[in-house]
Order: structure tokens, then C-alpha cells, then sequence
């Protein structure tokens, strides 16, 4: 007879329509394992931010300008790639 007041951490509801993670409760992906949306792609891999700002010459640093404008332009396309891939994944909101 199995004990009834045994709750595991990992378990799906009544009709297993959903898979709860109580407080304490694991998931491990193993190598080679993914997370895939119900689209069935996978998110689009987010390169790495290349861009840097340069120095001027002088009595003291600056920025250039054209170089900091590139590195937000950079950092904002990172960031929404992100932010597509979390909307994607069900995991923030869709607006």
C-alpha cells in the first residue's frame, strides 16, 4: 500500500494537463536536452555584444559619440532578442 501523505516535489495535476514544480522541486535538463515552445522552433540564438565604446585623446576620456550610440543600438537589439525568446517561451507576457 502506497503512503498517502506522500507529495513529491514534481508532479502532474489530476487529468495531467499541467506539471507542477512545488517549492523545493527540480527540473535538470541533461546535455543535449531543450526547451521548446509550442511553435516548435527553438529561440534564435543571442550573440554576444561585440560592439565597445572607443576613447578620444586628451585631457580627458570620452566617449565618442558615434561609438556609444552603436553600443545602445547593440545593447537594445540584445535585449528585445531576449525579450522575444522569454515571450516565446511562455515565461513573460505577451503584450
Amino acid at each position: 500500500m502506497s503512503d498517502e501523505s506522500y507529495q513529491p516535489k514534481v508532479y502532474k495535476t489530476n487529468g495531467g494537463d499541467m506539471l507542477v514544480i512545488a517549492n523545493g522541486g527540480i527540473i535538470k535538463l541533461e546535455a543535449g536536452s531543450l526547451i521548446v515552445p509550442a511553435s516548435g522552433v527553438q529561440a534564435a540564438l543571442v550573440a554576444a555584444i561585440t560592439a565597445t565604446a572607443t576613447a578620444q585623446t586628451g585631457s580627458y576620456v570620452q566617449a565618442d559619440a558615434q561609438s556609444v550610440a552603436d553600443l545602445a543600438t547593440a545593447n537594445k537589439a540584445a535585449i528585445n532578442a531576449i525579450l522575444i525568446a522569454l515571450k516565446n517561451l511562455g515565461i513573460i507576457a505577451s503584450e
